[in-house]
């Protein structure tokens, strides 16, 4: 696919954030496996669509990576709008709708402070710890049940590619308040090293 991150999404260049999650819901759920759509598209297709969704969002959701990506592609004309709409608009928080309402167990706090390798078993064990369903996770994340599934049973057969499980994986931290970039960045290595 050639198209811009804003056709893939089918949203404005000057889309909000709050329309950038919108598009990229409606996205996901229009073609993720859990939807008949093959009538409309092959299974390959659908994957295609979806991972290059999940590209545009990875980095239209996030303002410094969304400007550099507009700056590359000749549409910093919109870069004066958008800062107008942060002062007006802020980006919804991801667990907006989910408490984290969760007994504090002091000794995993220090297990997970002190954690610098994030394994699949492990973000499994903090999740539940936290009270978050693989259910509440998808609808927060916008990434597939399958996919999270995934993650946490380190079925690295069936992830997504790397850009994607790093994504996928800061996405996991940021909705458990965890550091969304070291957890990236370990899930990957650790991926990397079962490889």
């Amino acid at each position: 696919m050639n198209q811009s991150y804003y056709k893939i999404l089918g949203i404005n260049e000057d889309a909000s954030h709050t329309q950038i999650e919108q598009a990229y819901k409606r996205t996901i759920n229009t073609y993720s496996d859990d939807v008949a759509m093959y009538s409309i598209a092959s299974p390959e297709e659908c994957e295609n669509i979806l991972k290059e969704a999940e590209k545009a969002f990875f980095i239209l959701s996030d303002e410094e990576k969304r400007q550099q990506y507009d700056e590359a592609h000749g549409l910093n004309k919109f870069a004066n709008k958008l800062s107008a709409q942060k002062e007006v608009t802020k980006p919804t928080p991801i667990n907006k709708g989910y408490e984290l309402d969760f007994k504090t167990n002091q000794e995993f706090e220090e297990e997970i402070a002190n954690t610098t390798i994030f394994t699949g078993e492990l973000l499994k064990r903090i999740r539940e710890y936290k009270g978050m369903s693989i259910e509440q996770m998808a609808d927060l994340t916008k990434i597939s049940k399958t996919n999270l599934r995934g993650i946490e049973a380190e079925k690295f057969d069936r992830t997504p590619a790397d850009v994607y499980l790093r994504s996928f994986a800061y996405q996991y931290a940021k909705t458990l308040r965890l550091d969304p970039d070291l957890v990236g960045r370990s899930y990957l290595e650790h991926f990397k090293s079962k490889a």
